[in-house]
């Protein structure tokens, strides 16, 4: 461990360090898991970790920043499988709705998914998406939390001092735990492509 990072980590509490070493844990676990439903699961398990290590990380309950204003979601084609599964359950009108959005998407604007601000299939979202608020990404030098730019604020002084912090070396980092996601299946695409190239209906 990096000596940085070892100081930090001798100085929280017992219950603290206990916390950092169940997500380290969970987060190798989730690597060696290849089935997708296995994966989710466990991650399901890793973020309530986090929470637990940092109540004030996760995103606000009912926020949609993120589905508002992102680029569509890459998805792999096992994800897509899952996600076709809670959109053949929507009511019909509901799912003509998210493929005329779909048809009609352009750069800036909200997910075709979402619907008065929540995910039409919010239990069987991809990785992205349960990603946000609970992991890291490298953005230039740095890492930053997975997040839209208000947030990643609030969590920096959640966290207490100077970004980058030690505390962020201990959250489980995106690139690592997708490329598990993309090593089951590789193939890849954009949300929008899979709904305009699918039959849904």
């Amino acid at each position: 461990m990096h000596p940085q990072l070892r100081s930090w980590y001798q100085r929280l509490s017992p219950a603290q360090q206990e916390a950092v070493s169940h997500i380290n844990f969970l987060a190798e676990e989730l690597r060696a898991h290849l089935l997708l439903e296995q994966f989710y699961l466990g991650f399901a398990i890793l973020t309530d970790a986090v929470q637990q290590l940092h109540p004030s990380i996760p995103c606000p309950s009912g926020c949609s920043t993120c589905c508002e204003q992102g680029p569509p979601s890459q998805v792999t084609a096992l994800e897509w499988e899952l996600m076709v599964l809670g959109l053949r359950e929507l009511p019909l009108p509901k799912l003509q709705a998210i493929i005329t959005r779909s048809q009609a998407y352009q750069a800036g604007q909200p997910c075709p998914l979402l619907d008065q601000g929540q995910c039409s299939v919010y239990a069987l979202r991809p990785f992205h998406c349960r990603a946000m608020g609970y992991c890291t990404i490298q953005a230039g030098e740095t890492r930053l939390p997975m997040t839209c730019a208000p947030e990643q604020q609030r969590i920096q002084r959640a966290l207490q001092g100077p970004f980058p912090s030690p505390a962020f070396m201990f959250l489980p980092q995106a690139e690592a735990l997708y490329a598990h996601v993309q090593a089951m299946e590789p193939e890849i695409a954009a949300l929008t492509d899979w709904l305009n190239t699918s039959s849904l209906v």
